[in-house]
């Protein structure tokens, strides 16, 4: 009921478990984070309860670089995150299932040396593709359809360039974004059609 500014009375557990706090990312970095808790607890009379919450939210701590010898060939645009959440679910699980769940970031205006940012993201557990041999298939093809990603848009040598750096718990197989977890992300920009992100 913190979250909710009240207390919601006695309610069902389906009706507890389908609570979500909506989020537009646009709003990714405002706090108050929504938080929750389930714990098992016994209760012996008149005691007092400690309750452990977490953030409904993943912290990712992203930044790139760009090989020197790319540098003067590139020039970068915008970064964006796609397919964030557009609601935290406090007690059930957060996975989008449809468009209208989801959305991009605005375009954050970068350079062609390097950027870092942090982003908040609600909770998008997207599953695994236990085919993919190696990071370079870690990519639009092999990805679940509402994965989150960011998407690095620039120009170089006259080219439109679009790198996208698919988010999870590995650098290959994994596209779930858990609740209060951190992720750092150095991706490195090497040419027109490489990220090494390791």
């Amino acid at each position: 009921s913190a979250n909710l500014g009240h207390d919601a009375g006695e309610r069902t557990q389906d009706f507890v478990r389908s609570l979500r706090v909506e989020r537009e990312p646009a709003a990714l970095a405002d706090a108050p984070f929504p938080m929750s808790a389930q714990q098992a607890v016994t209760v012996r009379g008149d005691t007092q309860i400690a309750v452990s919450l977490v953030r409904a939210v993943a912290k990712v701590n992203f930044s790139y670089t760009v090989a020197a010898d790319f540098r003067n060939s590139l020039s970068v645009r915008s970064v964006r995150l796609c397919n964030v959440p557009r609601f935290a679910a406090l007690f059930g699980e957060g996975r989008i299932t449809a468009d209208g769940e989801c959305a991009a970031t605005e375009a954050f205006p970068a350079d062609g040396d390097g950027y870092s940012a942090v982003y908040y993201l609600p909770e998008n557990l997207q599953g695994e593709n236990v085919s993919i041999p190696g990071q370079e298939q870690k990519n639009e093809a092999n990805a679940p359809e509402y994965a989150a990603y960011i998407l690095i848009e620039g120009e170089a040598d006259g080219l439109h360039v679009v790198y996208r750096i698919y988010l999870g718990e590995n650098n290959t197989s994994d596209f779930n974004i858990a609740r209060n977890r951190v992720y750092r992300i150095e991706a490195r920009i090497l040419g027109r059609n490489t990220v090494d992100w390791r």
